[in-house]
């Protein structure tokens, strides 16, 4: 299967870890293996995958957000990463040099990390339906590298950040928490 490109064994029975050696079929850039009951971590080896462009993972019962994302963000043609319905209860990573697109439906928790600023490889796109709480740190207005950002339902109070590119999310990007704030299209209500 060395001229293998593209892996889809999506819906499946699978149990047991991932398996480490997908890494060896050099040319395999599309993997979906959602919706099966892998277990355990991302393995190691997949800090070698560099052929990968789409990954997911999604509706497994994985575990360690911290180590899939250190060891994902080596993958580097990888644009597409679904991680969905992974990760229960465990935090968002504080880590500055994580670099992610898309952390959606993970049961995420905590408060959103002052830090994610100072990441100028970041690019968070959609941290919606989590259960990340406090406010939405202003020192975000200064991520002007994000085409898009998504924090709808969560547990997230306060205003709105009004500066940097906060003006041109959608606020659909914002509904489902307690925020107020005065974006350019008045469906938020004033603090």
């Amino acid at each position: 299967m060395v001229a293998l490109s593209s892996l889809d064994l999506a819906t499946n029975k699978f149990t047991g870890p991932l398996p480490d050696n997908l890494p060896l079929c050099k040319q395999l850039k599309t993997v979906n293996l959602a919706r099966n009951s892998f277990s355990g971590q991302i393995p190691e080896s997949f800090k070698e995958f560099h052929s990968l462009s789409y990954l997911s993972l999604s509706n497994s019962s994985l575990h360690n957000l911290s180590s899939a994302l250190q060891i994902l963000q080596h993958c580097r043609n990888l644009t597409t990463l679904v991680l969905t319905l992974n990760f229960p209860d465990e935090t968002l990573p504080d880590d500055p040099n994580l670099h992610f697109e898309k952390l959606k439906f993970n049961n995420l928790s905590r408060p959103i990390p002052e830090n994610l600023s100072g990441m100028t490889r970041l690019e968070v796109r959609d941290l919606s339906h989590n259960y990340l709480s406090g406010t939405i740190p202003s020192s975000l207005q200064s991520l002007s590298f994000l085409s898009r950002f998504d924090v709808a339902y969560n547990k997230l109070y306060g205003m709105i950040p009004s500066g940097g590119q906060f003006q041109t999310f959608p606020n659909s990007s914002f509904e489902g928490n307690n925020l107020c704030g005065n974006l350019s299209v008045p469906l938020w209500r004033y603090c």
